[in-house]
């Protein structure tokens, strides 16, 4: 039997995304996410909400069920809000009998905002010639950085790793630059 929306009440769709099968709203764009659906496909990839806010843009209509009476559609019990992240702008709903979470699609956009935002990759979309350019050479200088901090690294990993002194060699040497049997240099 089809999951209720809780924004319309008509039949959520059930949609295959990146192997999750998640219940859509046609009317909404909203989606019913079981509990640690919305986690995994988070975890996947920077751009999996971005795509997800995309195959879901279809449901262009308001809700015809107020928020504060959404009920869940797995148990009929009534979604409790919540707010995503640790800013208060993006309010999801909860089942705290089943563990699902409701989302619509304007704080599906918000969520796929942050997430980007997040990507260790991201650049801003509206930077002039002269700003991409600024950042390209700050990630070069980084990436230089980076290059000689990993040689120093494996250069201390290398020193750390050679053997102990010989007990009595020198003996001068073995008394004052030795910590922990470890030669001081």
């Amino acid at each position: 039997m089809p999951k209720p929306s809780p924004d319309s009440g008509l039949p959520l769709q059930p949609v295959e995304y990146r192997g999750v099968t998640l219940d859509v709203c046609a009317q909404t764009g909203g989606i019913w996410f079981d509990v640690g659906e919305l986690g995994k496909l988070r975890r996947m990839s920077y751009d999996c909400l971005e795509g997800l806010d995309t195959l879901v843009k279809q449901g262009s209509q308001e809700p015809t069920v107020d928020p504060s009476s959404r009920k869940c559609p797995v148990d009929g019990t009534l979604l409790f809000p919540f707010f995503y992240g640790l800013d208060n702008h993006i309010q999801l709903e909860e089942c705290h009998q089943c563990g699902g979470i409701w989302c619509d699609h304007k704080a599906l956009d918000k969520i796929a905002a942050i997430v980007q935002r997040e990507n260790p990759n991201y650049v801003p979309p509206d930077l002039t010639p002269e700003a991409k350019q600024a950042l390209d050479e700050m990630c070069a200088e980084q990436n230089r950085f980076m290059a000689r901090a990993s040689v120093a690294t494996s250069f201390f990993r290398i020193i750390d790793q050679r053997p102990f002194w010989p007990a009595g060699w020198p003996s001068a040497v073995a008394e004052h630059d030795v910590d922990e049997g470890k030669p001081w240099l």
